[in-house]
């Protein structure tokens, strides 16, 4: 009997995803970094609004043309707004617009082009292209805010406050006594003044290093809903986190005395832990292998990065950690041949 109604849709009824796809989980990330751009507005700060709309043009304009020399079909995809926000998140606000639209075009097109479409490639294309954007224009990125005489004063976030290389939100006083009020008396602890602007507002010239506190929402919202696996930023954050306690200080002949806040809420690090670390096709499928990628992408954070305080380096954190998720993917394959194929077909063998 032949068919002659055409049908043009195929749904996945009566059937369900056990996690969002991919097309849910695209929009669930750009929901989750409104708040970020409605601070931006808010905080005037056209200039950054300016660069993430045109990277966002430079990305869709390079997918068009990569799928017209591909010969592939053309579609629109959240995911290709979603790859020049984070780009422009990590660009500075007195950056070009025509020169980021040209290396945002070009990068992703080579990326797209040479390594695959998306989730096909296992180097981050935003992060290919924040690197190109560094080195084509470095006079627009800051260096590292902590120098050799902040360290050697044991007090690396005090000496920034103090000599004003981050100015103190209002509301930090009265926030922080707040919470000393409550930790004090029941926990003993103090938090001195400064945090509260690490983690509101640094008013750094890069947007993806200034909202921590809307960056940690969007990322319990992300893990809550099944759209970020919280293996990788866990295992990223806690490395990281624990080498810097234990040897941020060193310069200053100090261990075990590094400050933890400091190297988490400064660099873009828990931005790039949630956006960029987790990236479609650059992540190991098995859970060792995640482990393991956020164990290495935690010790290159520390090499690269130190205490913190810089705003480039962890992005080259990324690709450096990109390196090695070949060589877990392919472990991973052959652990699977070896140990798992074989089982599955004795199991099958079993139930003829």
């Amino acid at each position: 009997m032949k068919i002659k109604k055409k049908y043009s849709k195929l749904r996945l009824s009566p059937f369900c995803h056990i996690v969002p796809s991919v097309g849910s989980a695209s929009l669930g990330f750009i929901l989750v970094l409104l708040p970020q751009i409605l601070m931006l507005v808010l905080g005037k700060h056209y200039d950054s609004l300016i660069l993430m709309a045109v990277s966002v043009a430079a990305c869709c304009t390079a997918d068009f043309v990569a799928n017209k020399m591909c010969g592939k079909k053309i579609f629109f995809d959240f995911n290709l707004i979603i790859e020049g926000l984070i780009v422009g998140m990590f660009i500075p606000q007195s950056y070009s617009p025509v020169l980021l639209f040209f290396i945002a075009f070009v990068g992703m097109l080579v990326c797209k082009y040479a390594f695959g479409g998306f989730a096909s490639g296992w180097v981050n294309p935003c992060a290919v292209v924040v690197i190109i954007a560094y080195f084509m224009g470095k006079r627009y990125f800051p260096g590292f805010l902590v120098d050799l005489s902040m360290l050697q004063t044991s007090n690396p976030a005090g000496a920034l406050f103090s000599a004003g290389v981050i100015q103190p939100v209002a509301s930090d006083f009265s926030i922080t006594a707040g919470f000393n009020s409550f930790l004090s008396r029941y926990l003993g602890i103090v938090l001195p003044e400064g945090y509260v602007t690490l983690f509101l507002n640094t008013q750094s010239v890069i947007p993806a290093l200034r909202y921590n506190f809307l960056t940690l929402l969007a990322s319990f919202v992300l893990i809550l809903l099944d759209m970020v696996d919280w293996i990788i930023p866990f295992c990223f954050l806690a490395v990281y986190a624990v080498l810097a306690r234990c040897f941020a200080l060193i310069p200053a002949g100090v261990l075990l005395n590094g400050d933890i806040l400091l190297a988490l809420l400064t660099s873009g690090t828990l931005f790039a832990a949630f956006f960029l670390m987790p990236y479609y096709g650059t992540v190991p499928a098995s859970i060792l292998g995640k482990f393991v990628y956020g164990i290495i992408g935690g010790l290159a954070a520390f090499v690269i990065c130190g205490c913190g305080t810089s705003h480039i380096g962890i992005v080259f954190t990324v690709i450096v950690t990109n390196l090695f998720s070949p060589v877990i993917q392919y472990l991973e394959e052959k652990c699977f041949s070896i140990f798992r194929i074989p089982k599955i077909k004795l199991r099958a063998e079993n139930e003829r």
